[in-house]
Parts: C-alpha cells; sequence; structure tokens
C-alpha cells in the first residue's frame, strides 16, 4: 500500500443547528459530467469519505439522466435509497 502525505487548506462555515454553532468544511468545486457545461456549487469536504454524494437536481443540472436504473443502495440514517454511479470531474476552486 502506498503512503501520501498531502495538506489541504481551507475555510470552515459556521452553521447554526438546533441552536449550536456547528463549523463544517464547505468549499467551492466546479462539476463537470461528459462534455456538459460544467457547474459552480459548494460542497462539504469529507477528508474520510471514499465517495462524495450529490442530489438529483445537481445530477440533472450536469446533465445526468437521474431517471435512468439506480446502479445499487445506499443505507444511511433515514433508510434506504438508490443511487447511480457515474464519473464526475471535480475541479476543486
Amino acid at each position: 500500500m502506498s503512503r501520501y502525505k498531502y495538506h489541504l487548506s481551507y475555510n470552515f462555515t459556521s452553521f447554526n443547528i438546533k441552536g449550536s454553532q456547528i463549523l463544517r468544511p464547505i468549499i467551492p468545486v466546479i462539476l463537470q459530467y461528459d462534455n456538459n457545461p460544467p457547474v459552480a456549487i459548494t460542497m462539504l469536504l469529507d477528508s474520510g469519505a471514499d465517495y462524495s454524494l450529490i442530489s438529483k437536481d445537481v445530477g440533472r443540472s450536469l446533465g445526468i439522466d437521474v431517471n435512468k436504473d439506480a446502479n445499487s443502495d445506499v443505507q444511511g440514517v433515514s433508510g434506504i435509497l438508490q443511487e447511480k454511479n457515474c464519473q464526475i470531474f471535480v475541479f476543486p476552486l
């Protein structure tokens, strides 16, 4: 197994959740799918995640046919959701 050393620098955004201030690393990115126009959004940076998820609305804006058959299921605290696996290019700003 290879080991890599990275240094990430980003700001935290404060959110009021149930009366508590929570700091989260929200970063601006540009997403692109196939040869469609790129879309600029902000995303939560989860440095421990193997995959990142986007909403159907963001998928549609990227030109992804979100109504095609899902590839697999994802389970979270709110239950099981169907997901569609796509390769999207991410460009940090």
